[in-house]
C-alpha cells in the first residue's frame, strides 16, 4: 500500500486488474510498450498519480473517469489509436502534459508538439485546439498544399509555374532567359469536386548549388515536389535531389518531370533511383514549349496534392481568418503589435494563443515568425521570398552586368556594405532584422573584434591556406555520412568561430570547406575539414589538452546533427585506435563508436587491432575522443528513431 512507483513497460500485457485501485499512494505510473487496449475505470482511484505513462499499446478510448485524477500533471497516450478526446479531461486542472502523437486525431503534428523534438508537449495549447473545432460551425477546413519545383538549372523549373497557372506563357529566348536567384513563390487554384477551390502554392528554387544550404529551410514535411530535369542533359543530379528530399520529408510524393528540349529525345530511366528510395509519385514527360504532356502533369498534382496527409485538417475558424488575412496582406512584414492586433480583431485575446497560431503558420510556411530570436520575434515576415532575395543577393553568383562585391571580397562584408547591397526601400529600414536572418540561418558570423565586419563561411575561399599542420600525434575522429547534405561544415565554422586561429585577420585559418581552430589558454590546435565528394568529415587535434577540444568539437557536432535540420541523417562515428603503431600513425585503424558502445554493454571490453594485432580497451577507445556524461550528448546516427513507428527510447 506504500509503493509510489510502479512500472510495467515493455511487457505483453493486455489487461491491468482491478486490484490496482488499492495503491492509493501511488503517484507514478509506466503501462507503455503493452498490448493494452482500454485504460481500466479502476486507475480513476489513484487519487495521488501524477504521471501516468500509457504510450504504444493499442488503447482506442480515454474513459471518462480519467477526470477524477486531479493531480495528474503528467499524460503520455502517444502511439495508440485515439481518435477522441472526452470532455472529461478539461477537469485535469494540474495537467500540464500531454502527449498525444502518433494517433489517428486530426490535429497537425505542429499543434501536437509544437516545438521540434519535444519530449513533453504542453497540455493546454492541445486541447484548446481540439476543443475549439469541436463546433462544425466554427471550424474551417484546410484544402491547399505547398508544391516544390526542384532540379538542376536551367532545365526549366521556373517555365513549367509559369505553364501550371496559364498555358498560354510564352517561353523567353534563350538569351532573355533570366535564372531564379533564390526563391518565387506564386499561386496557383484548381476546383475540387464540389467546387471549391484548392489552393497550390508553388516554390521556384534556382537551381545553383550556392543556394543549397538555404535551400533546405524550406524544404518541409507534407509537400509535394516536382524534379525537373532537362533532357540534354545525360546525368541530371538526381541522386543529390533524392537523397535531400528523403532527408528532409521522407513520405512526401515526387514527382519527376522530364523536360523535352530541342530535338534531344526522352532518355531517363527513373525505376532504379524510385527503387532506392521507396517514393510515392509518378514520371511525366513534357516539351513545355509545345505544352506536350502539361494537362497529365496538371492531373497529376491534383491528384497526389488531394492526397497529402495534413489536407482537410481542421482549423479553429479565427485561426482562419487570421491566416486569411495575413496571406492577403500586400507588405513583406508586419510588426508583432500589427500582428496582435488582427489577432483581437479576429476574437484571439490571449498572447500565448497569439503566438502558438504564428509558430503553426510558420511551421507550414505562410510565414515566417522566429520566436526564439530576440530581433526577429518582432517581426513576422508575410513574404518568405521577401526575405530569401535579400539574402540571396549577398550568396548571388556573379555576372558581368552585377558582380557581387561580397563574393569578390571572399565572404567578407560589412554593414556599410549592406547598405549597397540592401539599397531598395523594400529593405532599407530592415538591414538589422535581415542581417539577423542569415545569422538564424547560420550563414554568416561577426568577426571576433570588429562586430561591424562579417563573414559567410559559404564565399570563403575554397583552398586551404597553408598552415603547415603536422600530423603526428594527432587524435583524429571522422563522420561519415551515407549522404551528406549542403552546409554541415559551414554552420559548424559559424557555431565555433570564436575559437578560429587568426579569426579577426584577414589571413585567417579558415576556408569553405574546413576551419583550423586554437584553445590559446592550453595551446591545442583541431583541424576541421570536409571532404564532400566523400562525405566525410575529419578531425585532428593536436596540443597539449587534445581530448578536452575534441570534446568540444563532438560536442558542437551532435547539436548540428540532432537539429530539425538533419533529423534523420545517418552517419558512423569512427573513433582512432590507440595501440602502440596506430597512437602516431597519420592514418590508424578506426572502430565505429556504435558497435563499440554495443560490445561495452554486452560485457565486451576488448578489440583486437587490425595493423598490431594488439588487445584493446574499448572503453578507454570511447573516453579517448567522447564524454557523453560530461555534455550529456549521444551519438544518434546509427541508431535513430522512428516516430512513426512508435519505438521512441524509453
Amino acid at each position: 500500500h506504500n509503493l509510489t512507483t510502479l512500472d510495467l513497460s515493455y511487457n505483453q500485457l493486455t489487461e491491468i486488474p482491478e486490484a490496482i485501485a488499492q495503491l492509493h499512494n501511488l503517484t507514478t505510473l509506466y503501462l507503455s510498450y503493452n498490448q493494452l487496449t482500454e485504460i481500466p475505470e479502476a486507475i480513476a482511484q489513484l487519487h495521488n498519480l501524477t504521471t501516468l505513462s500509457l504510450s504504444s499499446n493499442q488503447i482506442t478510448e480515454i474513459p471518462e473517469a480519467i477526470g477524477q485524477l486531479q493531480n495528474l500533471t503528467d499524460l503520455d497516450l502517444s502511439y495508440n489509436q485515439l481518435t477522441e478526446i472526452p470532455e472529461a479531461i478539461k477537469a485535469l486542472s494540474k495537467l500540464k502534459f500531454l502527449d498525444l502523437r502518433g494517433n489517428p486525431f486530426s490535429i497537425p503534428p505542429e499543434i501536437l508538439a509544437p516545438k521540434k523534438g519535444e519530449y513533453q508537449p504542453e497540455a493546454q495549447p492541445i486541447l484548446d485546439y481540439y476543443f475549439a473545432v469541436q463546433d462544425p460551425n466554427e471550424t474551417v477546413y484546410l484544402y491547399e498544399a505547398k508544391v516544390l519545383i526542384v532540379g538542376d538549372p536551367e532545365v526549366g523549373k521556373t517555365t513549367l509555374a509559369k505553364k501550371l497557372d496559364d498555358p498560354n506563357y510564352e517561353l523567353p529566348d534563350a538569351k532573355d532567359s533570366v535564372a531564379t536567384h533564390g526563391i518565387e513563390i506564386q499561386p496557383w487554384e484548381f476546383p475540387r469536386p464540389d467546387g471549391t477551390p484548392f489552393r497550390i502554392h508553388l516554390w521556384d528554387f534556382g537551381g545553383q548549388e550556392i543556394y543549397y544550404e538555404t535551400h533546405q529551410f524550406f524544404l518541409t514535411e507534407r509537400s509535394l515536389y516536382l524534379l525537373v530535369a532537362d533532357t540534354r542533359k545525360d546525368l541530371p543530379n538526381f541522386n543529390y535531389w533524392f537523397q535531400m528530399i528523403n532527408l528532409r520529408s521522407p513520405t512526401s510524393p515526387i514527382l519527376i518531370v522530364e523536360n523535352q528540349r530541342g530535338d534531344c529525345p526522352y532518355t531517363l530511366n527513373t525505376k532504379q533511383i524510385r527503387a532506392t528510395f521507396n517514393t510515392t509519385g509518378d514520371d511525366f514527360q513534357t516539351n513545355l514549349k509545345t505544352n506536350t504532356g502539361l494537362d497529365q502533369i496538371k492531373d497529376g498534382i491534383t491528384y497526389y496534392a488531394q492526397k497529402l496527409e495534413h489536407v482537410g485538417t481542421p482549423l479553429p475558424k479565427r485561426w482562419y481568418n487570421i491566416r486569411y488575412i495575413l496571406q492577403n496582406d500586400s507588405r513583406n512584414y508586419i510588426t508583432l503589435e500589427q500582428y496582435q492586433t488582427i489577432c483581437r480583431q479576429n476574437d484571439v485575446t490571449n498572447p500565448d494563443e497569439m503566438l502558438r497560431i504564428s509558430r503553426f503558420f510558420h511551421d507550414i510556411g505562410t510565414c515566417l515568425h522566429f520566436q526564439e530570436n530576440e530581433i526577429l520575434e518582432r517581426i513576422l515576415i508575410l513574404k518568405p521570398n521577401w526575405g530569401t532575395r535579400a539574402i540571396y543577393k549577398i550568396l548571388k553568383i556573379d555576372t558581368d552586368a552585377e558582380p557581387n562585391p561580397v563574393r569578390q571580397n571572399q565572404g567578407r562584408f560589412t554593414k556599410a556594405d549592406l547598405k549597397t547591397l540592401w539599397h531598395e526601400s523594400t529593405y532599407a529600414s530592415m538591414r538589422l532584422e535581415l542581417l539577423e536572418l542569415m545569422r538564424a540561418f547560420k550563414l554568416c558570423y561577426a568577426i571576433p573584434g570588429a562586430s561591424d565586419t562579417y563573414i559567410a563561411p559559404r564565399l570563403l575561399s575554397p583552398n586551404p591556406p597553408l598552415d603547415n599542420w603536422d600530423i603526428c600525434q594527432n587524435l583524429i575522429l571522422r563522420y561519415e555520412y551515407d549522404f551528406m547534405p549542403h552546409g554541415i561544415i559551414s554552420r559548424f565554422i559559424v557555431e565555433m568561430h570564436n575559437l578560429i586561429e587568426n579569426g579577426s585577420d584577414p589571413n585567417a585559418l579558415v576556408w569553405q570547406t574546413g576551419v583550423v581552430l586554437r584553445d590559446s589558454f592550453s595551446n591545442t590546435r583541431a583541424r576541421v575539414q570536409e571532404s564532400f565528394n566523400r562525405d566525410v568529415i575529419e578531425i585532428h587535434v593536436a596540443g597539449d589538452r587534445k581530448r578536452d577540444l575534441m570534446v568540444r568539437i563532438t560536442h558542437e557536432f551532435n547539436k548540428i546533427h540532432s537539429s530539425p535540420n538533419y533529423k534523420g541523417l545517418l552517419f558512423k562515428t569512427l573513433v582512432p585506435c590507440n595501440c602502440s603503431q596506430c597512437k602516431d600513425n597519420p592514418i590508424p585503424e578506426s572502430y565505429d563508436l556504435e558497435k563499440l558502445k554495443k560490445r561495452i554493454s554486452k560485457g565486451k571490453y576488448i578489440v583486437e587491432c587490425d595493423t598490431s594485432f594488439e588487445n584493446i580497451d574499448a572503453r578507454r577507445l570511447i573516453d579517448d575522443v567522447i564524454d557523453e556524461q560530461r555534455f550529456g550528448t549521444e551519438d544518434r546516427g546509427a541508431d535513430r528513431v522512428d516516430e512513426n513507428r512508435g519505438d521512441r527510447p524509453y
